[in-house]
């Protein structure tokens, strides 16, 4: 019988190096008083952020949706101000507004 080819040696591929997993970073946000001379703002899930004697604070927020109340002229009774939404690593201004609303904006 005849001797059987070789096998034709294919190209060895290069090995894949497995993706890093993105790097999740908090937003930073910076809180303002907005349209209040005093406002007492509440991230949910975040510690209370009071502007009576400050005019903005930033503070780091995971990525994701927040519900967020205020304490309109640093009373007693809050008042539901609407979501935001943040995404990784980017930076924000939030205002709070009248009626009680806010405005967040990417900066």
């Amino acid at each position: 019988p005849p001797p059987k080819p070789k096998p034709t040696p294919t190209p060895t591929e290069p090995v894949q190096e497995p993706k890093p997993s993105p790097v999740i970073r908090d937003a930073d946000v910076n809180v303002t008083r907005g349209d209040y001379f005093c406002v007492v703002v509440r991230i949910e899930g975040r510690p209370e952020i009071s502007l009576q004697k400050i005019s903005s604070k930033t503070v780091s927020v995971p990525p994701g949706t927040y519900r967020v109340s205020l304490q309109i002229d640093c009373g007693e009774h809050w008042v539901n101000a609407g979501k935001m939404t943040v995404k990784s690593g980017k930076k924000y201004i939030f205002k709070p507004k009248r009626p009680p609303r806010i405005d967040i904006d990417e900066i």
